[in-house]
């Protein structure tokens, strides 16, 4: 028998032979540990302490890590209770899920000790603050008549202050919390009558347009109006309904009442508005929830579209399996549903996965608008309202009182708003003569757009700015936007047209470009579009981001599913990086990067000199139309070096290099020196598919540019644009942005961009992730280096020498295979921290260096 045995024997010795112990913590369970605090006060009524504690967010916990982990910290929490009930004159208890109690002699120092040990091992489980334990305590003094269930009742009481005031470790009942006992035990009887005499009803509180403050819908909202006309706040009495039972009796008198009242509105030509109810934890799980609902739809014979439903977002995590169910269920019968107190949970985003609502439902007093807090506040609201249009749910926020939050709401994006600024909750015929003014209704209602949600991921990752467009009406809302925090859009423009205008008023778009930016986004454009029935109209247009103009096309699309019903086009920008409209810029940049362009007619070799530098033109290789003459030019004139030259002859061979092309949509890229004045220098020559190309007609594009390793010197102004960079060298596997002097990753973006493309968990410091990258996927003979490369000093010591631009290459694995990859580093000081930055390219180029390794060792080979 070991040392926990013989612990818990003699502490159930010492609970006078309990036998109810749960298995996992060794603790009597509820009943048998009242009754053994019931014998301890008759024995020996003294001055004593009873004190329980409840880990917060537990259920979070076993959802997220397992349930495995939460029962292991349940049966340590349990062996340390049990050593203590050995050390000292305690009972303690297992209460159910997280919950446990102790009742010992009066003893500060004994509750200082067990705060801190139960916080101790909490903390060796759960670092995250989400997850701590509070305490709630009750005193019993000599002559006190209270029992040892009132007790623990009592310290249950007190642990729900500590969620209120959610700093504080422990809550003493008190006097307050016995008046409010007082109140709650009046209070039912009085709840019993008024459920008798019918004296709950609803109230309605209209949904409406953010835009205009038109209603689209409402919610039904019990309210308690006694007999002398006296109203009582919900907050008085839905919650001691919830607990004792009486509150699944209550909705559905609401149900019932809310329907009658539709079917009234049908009957008298009122507009009929849908009206979503509230679906409690409790309704679902005490009764059949669909089947009420679906038998009061046909009852009063009204359409299943005008009755929604809400449930919390609470509900799903507290009992995921049953409500979930009931939810597929309700569906299936037609029901909207609503997740309401959406952002309340700490599962919010992660639960979108696994439930299929129509509509969420943002709370803004979950969300803390205090001076310290208001910035975290507004990202937080946006992330959501943002994410919520990514995957096409339709968003709806309450609790809306002010001006301001209304003009900042539009700027994010959010079409409807339910709150006081435009009505506070009414009477059945407060809301009736509202609405029998039909300009203060809208003609639609709350929906899903009718575009995949697949689909607007996929456009939204590709695209600049995404917006959907009424072209009959100029409504528009943005599915992908970039000025999120500039605050020109404030407040937010009407129209599309509107919108336009604005951009075009605060230089958002280049002068040269203003008109054709404000004729290609107007409506009038867009239904002459459709008339022609074109799918698609584009221009290209210079725009303002991230402090200069660039070439960005502009794009109206009518998809398949444009109908009357679904009248919504989409206006996308997309930044032109190797666009026709982008070449002006291109060919700037072009040139300070390239030596050569050629555009090659595979069949024929005639080729078209798009770019070359001062010493060919002079050479007179501007006159060449033919690749091999010009090809024949460079060889003759001793300008490769003699190492590579064989292995340069051999890629370059015409025949050999459409072949290859043929076979691969990957470029071919080959590196070589090359005389550049006096000296040669490592350049890459980057064979790729024209935008002409076809199978019948292979046309080439044909690069030579410089490039530069750890034992050259870098050329700074030839790499100075990065744009450039990115728009030859292809096979781009991800790039992030890393701030050089912090060592950090700008952004969570960039460090989520690096764990997706390489399988690992990065790091906000970039080394910290660098090295678990190394360490897990660069080959051995390429490890020292890689770290040398990535090394903060080295590069800032780069940075300070004039270098703007390095490059590495190595080979990691990729599906366990190892790959050849090129690294490449552009240097820059931010010019408002004086922080220096580098964007990380990664490329694969394993198709092409293992040609250039079998080129080589050919050459190899023949001077053998």
């Amino acid at each position: 028998m070991n040392e926990n045995d013989n612990v818990q024997q003699n502490t159930a010795k010492k609970m006078k032979g309990a036998v109810n112990i749960d298995q996992l913590t060794g603790l009597p369970l509820m009943r048998s540990y009242w009754d053994l605090v019931a014998e301890k006060i008759e024995s020996n009524p003294v001055c004593s302490t009873m004190m329980s504690v409840n880990i917060l967010n537990f259920q979070y916990f076993n959802k997220w890590y397992g349930r495995d982990k939460g029962d292991a910290l349940l049966a340590e929490l349990g062996k340390y209770f049990q050593q203590l009930c050995h050390e000292h004159d305690m009972i303690a208890g297992y209460m159910g899920n997280d919950y446990f109690s102790v009742f010992f002699k009066e003893d500060a120092d004994l509750v200082d000790a067990l705060i801190e040990s139960v916080k101790l091992i909490v903390g060796r489980y759960m670092t995250d603050p989400l997850f701590r334990p509070v305490w709630g305590g009750y005193k019993y003094t000599d002559g006190d008549t209270t029992d040892a269930i009132d007790m623990y009742d009592y310290t249950i009481m007190a642990i729900g202050k500590c969620y209120i005031y959610s700093y504080a470790d422990i809550n003493w009942f008190s006097e307050g919390m016995a008046r409010d006992l007082a109140t709650t035990v009046d209070l039912m009887p009085r709840i019993q009558r008024a459920m008798s005499n019918n004296e709950f009803t609803i109230y309605l509180q209209p949904k409406c347009q953010i835009v205009d403050g038109r209603i689209v819908g409402a919610e039904a909202l019990v309210r308690w109006i006694t007999a002398d006309g006296e109203m009582i706040s919900p907050g008085k009495f839905i919650s001691f309904l919830e607990k004792n039972g009486y509150i699944t009796q209550l909705d559905q008198h609401v149900w019932e009442i809310t329907c009658q009242t539709i079917r009234h509105w049908m009957d008298t030509g009122l507009p009929v508005v849908p009206v979503s109810i509230n679906v409690s934890r409790i309704d679902i799980q005490n009764m059949d929830v669909v089947r009420i609902l679906t038998e009061m739809v046909h009852k009063y014979q009204i359409p299943v579209s005008t009755l929604e439903i809400e449930i919390t977002e609470s509900a799903y995590v507290e009992n995921e399996g049953v409500v979930k169910e009931t939810e597929e269920a309700l569906k299936r019968n037609g029901f909207k549903i609503i997740i309401d107190d959406f952002g309340s949970g700490y599962s919010s985003l992660n639960m979108l996965k696994d439930v299929d609502a129509d509509v969420l439902k943002l709370d803004m007093r979950f969300l803390d608008f205090s001076n310290g807090n208001r910035g975290r506040g507004i990202n937080i609201i946006y992330s959501i309202i943002d994410m919520a249009r990514q995957i096409d749910l339709p968003i709806i926020v309450e609790g809306i009182e002010t001006l301001e939050q209304i003009e900042l709401l539009s700027m994010m994006g959010c079409e409807y708003v339910q709150g006081y600024y435009f009505y506070q909750p009414m009477s059945i015929e407060s809301f009736e003569t509202l609405i029998s003014d039909k300009n203060n209704v809208t003609t639609s209602n709350i929906h899903k757009r009718k575009m995949t949600r697949s689909y607007l991921q996929d456009i939204t990752a590709y695209f600049w700015k995404v917006a959907e467009v009424n072209p009959w009406t100029g409504e528009y809302h943005f599915i992908k936007k970039s000025e999120v925090k500039d605050g020109i859009m404030s407040p937010r423009p009407q129209t599309i047209e509107d919108y336009s205008k604005r951009y075009v008023e605060t230089g958002m778009v280049h002068h040269s470009d203003s008109d054709a930016f404000i004729h290609e986004t107007s409506i009038v454009a867009t239904q002459l579009q459709i008339a022609k029935k074109q799918h698609r109209r584009r221009v290209h247009l210079r725009c303002m981001k991230d402090g200069r103009y660039v070439w960005i096309t502009f794009e109206c699309i009518v998809p398949n599913v444009f109908s009357k019903s679904n009248p919504w086009v989409l206006y996308t920008w997309k930044i032109a990086d190797t666009d026709v409209a982008a070449r002006q810029d291109t060919m700037n940049l072009i040139d300070k990067t390239c030596k050569t362009i050629l555009k090659m007619d595979g069949y024929t070799g005639m080729c078209e000199i798009i770019q070359i530098d001062s010493e060919e033109e002079n050479l007179g290789y501007h006159i060449s139309k033919h690749f091999d003459t010009w090809n024949h030019n460079i060889i003759d004139n001793h300008l490769i070096h003699p190492e590579e030259l064989q292995a340069y002859k051999q890629f370059t061979d015409m025949k050999t290099m459409t072949e290859r092309l043929a076979l691969s949509d990957n470029p071919l890229r080959f590196q070589y020196r090359r005389m550049v004045g006096d000296i040669y220098r490592w350049v890459c020559m980057t064979v790729s598919r024209s935008l002409d190309y076809t199978d019948e007609h292979p046309i080439l594009m044909i690069m030579v540019q410089y490039i530069n390793y750890l034992y050259e010197p870098c050329l700074p102004e030839e790499f100075s644009e990065t744009d450039s960079v990115k728009s030859i060298l292809n096979n781009l596997v991800f790039v992030s942005h890393i701030n050089i002097t912090k060592e950090t990753f700008v952004s969570a973006q960039d460090l989520a961009t690096v764990e997706v493309a390489t399988g690992i968990m990065s790091d906000t410091n970039y080394m910290v992730g660098i090295r678990r990258l190394v360490k897990e996927l660069v080959l051995p003979e390429f490890k020292e280096a890689y770290l040398a490369f990535m090394n903060r000093e080295w590069l800032l010591e780069k940075f300070g020498e004039g270098h703007t631009s390095l490059f590495f290459e190595y080979q990691r694995l990729v599906d366990g295979e190892p790959k050849w990859h090129l690294m490449s580093l552009v240097l820059y000081r931010d010019k408002k921290t004086g922080h220096i930055m580098a964007t990380e390219y990664v490329y694969n180029i394993d198709s092409q260096k293992r040609i250039e390794l079998e080129l080589k060792a050919s050459v190899a080979a023949s001077k053998n």
